[in-house]
């Protein structure tokens, strides 16, 4: 099932003019990651400045990003499996990019398709 889609923006108006107020989402909830989570999942060295929006049960995960570039973005999926642990093992098996951030509220874990594609995995 999926989660959430994490996607870039430039400026924050953005987040409220077009993703607020033109197709009406409503904030859930602002935070940020540090440059060592960022780097490590998308290979980009700043920390990350995020708002969580919701329209029904379709979640964005906005990333403020005023240079973001096609090569190093924050584009994402975020999907809710079962078996954490076997998929993670399946991949690294068969060789698939997996990233895995130990955190005390419970680990961040990011999957690569082979053509480069994004997915972030949260036990269901």
């Amino acid at each position: 099932m999926l989660k959430h889609i994490g996607l870039p923006v430039r400026t924050k108006n953005e987040i409220e003019q077009f993703y607020m107020g033109i197709l009406g989402f409503e904030k859930v909830h602002e935070f940020s990651i540090p440059e060592e989570y960022s780097r490590k999942i998308f290979g980009i060295k700043k920390p990350a400045a995020i708002c969580l929006l919701r329209k029904g049960d379709l979640m964005l995960e906005i990333f403020m990003d005023d240079h973001h570039s096609v090569n190093h973005s924050f584009h994402h999926l975020c999907l809710d499996v079962e078996k954490i642990d076997s998929i993670v093992k399946q991949l690294t098996m068969q060789e698939y990019p997996v990233t895995i951030i130990e955190r005390d509220k419970g680990d961040l874990v990011f999957i690569a398709d082979k053509s480069g594609n994004l997915f972030e995995l949260k036990e269901a």
